[in-house]
């Protein structure tokens, strides 16, 4: 939450690791979020200087993420200073991936409509791969987590230029 300014246009994305941050949004101030994740709108919902926009789509599985044409095409018109990117695995490039080819879509437009990309994972994640790679590591400005990741990724990481923070 250190890392989103007040009067941030952001994202935040569908998982449990992106609504732990949205949790940690819920005390600023100014802030005007875009999300696909029906979950983390709640935890914002009604809180004050905080505008939410939930993105419409169709609902995807008990994590309420929305996807589709829907969501996209809203997404695509849109500017967002952070975009912060759940995920579910890494490619043996340290590229970040995910399972859900339809969620994949939304993250990439995300993605490509934002200044700087927090890709955010928890520690399960560093040693398993997924279905299809979200984007290339170089197009992700830093990696937040709650602990550093193995030193092969954290190495692929740093030459793609993406900073490492760990979550305290």
């Amino acid at each position: 939450a250190v890392r989103v300014p007040a009067g941030a246009t952001v994202f935040l994305d569908v998982g449990t690791t992106v609504e732990a941050a949205a949790k940690a949004l819920a005390g600023h101030q100014a802030l005007r979020v875009f999300t696909n994740s029906m979950a983390s709108a709640i935890h914002l919902a009604g809180r004050a200087g905080i505008e939410v926009t939930v993105t419409g789509g169709n609902l995807r599985g008990a994590d309420g993420s929305l996807v589709g044409d829907t969501t996209t095409a809203l997404l695509r018109d849109l500017r967002f200073d952070l975009a912060l990117i759940g995920l579910s695995g890494w490619d043996e490039d340290g590229s970040p991936m995910d399972f859900d080819l339809d969620k994949i879509a939304v993250k990439r437009t995300a993605i490509a409509r934002a200044q700087q990309t927090l890709a955010l994972c928890d520690a399960s994640k560093f040693e398993r791969t997924a279905v299809a790679r979200i984007v290339p590591a170089e197009k992700l400005t830093a990696l937040i987590a709650d602990c550093p990741p193995p030193p092969a990724l954290s190495d692929m990481l740093g030459q793609a230029g993406v900073e490492i923070l760990v979550a305290t």
